[in-house]
């Protein structure tokens, strides 16, 4: 579990020059929080055992008490079939693809528990 946060903080601390001063891409964050980031992934795993993983992106946000630790699915492709009067374009929308469905988990700095989940639509 070890070896995880620090890759999660290796690929962070890489990431940094591409942040800029968007706060939601800020790649730096305390180990405290780095901490809670093997409990939500722990969950995630048990909330969709099925899912392959490597199609999912992770943002992190840190506040004074907690950390959002939110998982997003990658957009399905964009699919267009046409029939002989008109044609179809498909694509996803919302938190809910053809990988999975986006879940947060609001973890406590302290006790290191999940203390909130909330499910995209």
């Amino acid at each position: 579990m070890l070896r995880l946060v620090a890759c999660a903080i290796a690929l962070l601390t890489t990431a940094s020059s591409f942040a800029g001063d968007d706060p939601l891409r800020d790649p730096h964050i305390t180990l405290a929080a780095a901490r809670t980031v093997p409990v939500a992934l722990r969950q995630f795993g048990k909330d969709q055992p099925s899912v392959n993983k490597d199609h999912f992106v992770v943002y992190i946000r840190e506040s004074t008490d907690s950390v959002e630790v939110e998982f997003v699915p990658e957009s399905d492709p964009v699919t267009e079939s046409c029939g002989e009067t008109n044609c179809v374009v498909t694509m996803s929308a919302g938190g809910v693809t053809s990988h999975g469905f986006g879940i947060t988990y609001v973890v406590d700095k302290k006790r290191n528990r999940i203390v909130k989940t909330v499910r995209a639509r």
